[in-house]
């Protein structure tokens, strides 16, 4: 699916407190991801290169936090430009490391077209991932992959209620919407 021929070998989602003690590795790189009200998340020196995001763990909007939006799709795809040939590991850090920070991992396992970090990520919040998939396949394959515009993808597009379609199979397993009454 990707002509991916980078560097990044692995992709790995930890909690906060994982993340605290983590000993940075040569060639290991972070993303840390906290909620709208969370202070910035203490981290051992050593890293390569850091992002820090800051969104919650919400997949549709809701008064009072703040949704992952394309922008910030849009500094994962940079960093993850920005640390390529620098990197073989990214470690992605969020509260549980359940949701926002797989989300994440898987997309960039995606991008990376890396199998072995995909049943690692089993729960990711969906918003998160499809995001930076589907900014990262317009911007590198304009008009490939269910869309035929090279412009940005917005949350009320048709991808996110019929999902992506690889090899005659959904990529991500998105439920129907059920018609109330």
């Amino acid at each position: 699916m990707s002509d991916y021929k980078g560097s990044i070998r692995e992709v790995r989602a930890i909690s906060v407190l994982s993340a605290r003690m983590w000993n940075a590795q040569p060639r290991e790189a972070m993303i840390s991801i906290r909620g709208s009200s969370d202070p910035p998340v203490p981290l051992k020196k050593g890293w390569v290169d850091m992002l820090r995001l800051q969104f919650d763990d919400i997949e549709k909007p809701t008064p009072g936090l703040k949704l992952f939006s394309e922008e910030d799709a849009d500094k994962v795809i940079d960093f993850i430009q920005k640390i390529d040939g620098k990197v073989d590991h990214v470690v992605v850090h969020c509260m549980l490391g359940q949701s926002r920070g797989p989300g994440v991992a898987r997309a960039i396992t995606l991008m990376c077209g890396l199998t072995n970090g995909l049943l690692q990520h089993m729960t990711f919040n969906r918003r998160v991932c499809e995001t930076i998939f589907w900014r990262w396949r317009h911007r590198f394959f304009p008009g490939q992959g269910g869309c035929y515009f090279g412009g940005p993808v917005r949350a009320d597009h048709p991808i996110y209620s019929t999902g992506p379609v690889v090899n005659g199979r959904p990529l991500f397993s998105i439920p129907a919407k059920k018609e109330e009454g």
